[in-house]
């Protein structure tokens, strides 16, 4: 914890909360939860992480969380890319919030082969790194790896 009350947040979120700054110059603050709460909902509303998303206190909340249906009727739950106890959950999109299929009805083919070749490149990089790390004496296996890299193109917010 920071002098100022902030947090930073280590290992591969917080990576990838530095990795998402530095590509898109967003700024972030990360804080303790004022209850020190997962996420319970209580008669009065929910508390801890849940309970700042929903509340709109917080955008987004890294950690250790169970995915219930109480839970993921209010929040949205990235799909989980690793095999960690860390998860991002967002507030849920409200029907004013952007159609997703606007995205992807514009493909045409040339676009979803181009996706097709990135896939596949992806897989081809995978094995590479998963043959180099084993050379160094590093024990990734393929299908954690595969599975890393699938998460991350088909990944849910």
């Amino acid at each position: 914890q920071q002098q100022d009350g902030s947090v930073v947040v280590t290992g591969v979120m917080g990576d990838i909360l530095t990795l998402l700054h530095d590509l898109t110059n967003f700024t972030y603050r990360c804080e303790v939860v004022k209850d020190h709460g997962w996420g319970t909902l209580l008669s009065t509303g929910w508390s801890g992480m849940i309970g700042e998303v929903v509340r709109d206190e917080a955008d987004i909340a890294v950690a250790a969380l169970d995915i219930t249906e109480q839970r993921e009727s209010a929040v949205d739950f990235l799909l989980g890319f690793i095999y960690a106890k860390y998860q991002l959950v967002m507030r849920r999109p409200s029907s004013s919030d952007v159609v997703w299929r606007a995205y992807t009805k514009q493909f045409e083919g040339r676009a979803w082969a181009a996706a097709g070749m990135v896939v596949m490149l992806a897989i081809m990089v995978t094995v590479m790194v998963v043959y180099c790390s084993r050379r160094r004496g590093i024990h990734l296996t393929l299908s954690d790896t595969l599975i890393t890299v699938t998460a991350f193109l088909v990944g849910q917010g």
